[in-house]
């Protein structure tokens, strides 16, 4: 391909936000954990990955994670809830299923039972 390279990408539930060297890490970042977090991430085009520059990997897991941490969990009704329910046990056992195979927790981690489900 002189010099190119060929790129695939499956567009349906692996969606990456990608910020380059010259992004304002900051705007991107809080932009993309916003996106991400959209019904409680359970959309089939969720954002489940942030890719950045190896040097912004720290700056930009410490911006993510003040982000994250600002939200407000409740119900969904509630119209101040910006993070509401994960739809079944079953959806939140996964979540801590992924998070035993080792990925680091920057915010959060204990599981709220409330009446209308999972947080």
């Amino acid at each position: 391909m002189n010099g190119s390279s060929a790129l695939a990408s499956n567009s349906v539930g692996r969606s990456a936000s990608i910020i380059l060297n010259d992004a304002d890490l900051e705007a991107a970042v809080s932009a993309s954990v916003a996106s991400a977090m959209l019904n409680s991430g359970q959309t089939s085009s969720t954002w489940t990955r942030l890719l950045v520059p190896h040097s912004s990997c720290e700056s930009a897991l410490e911006i993510a994670g003040v982000c994250a941490g600002s939200m407000v969990l409740g119900d969904p009704l509630d119209r101040h809830t910006q993070l509401g329910l994960v739809i079944s046990a079953r959806h939140r056992a996964s979540i801590g299923d992924a998070l035993a195979r080792g990925p680091r927790l920057i915010t959060g981690g204990s599981e709220r039972i409330s009446e209308r489900g999972h947080l």
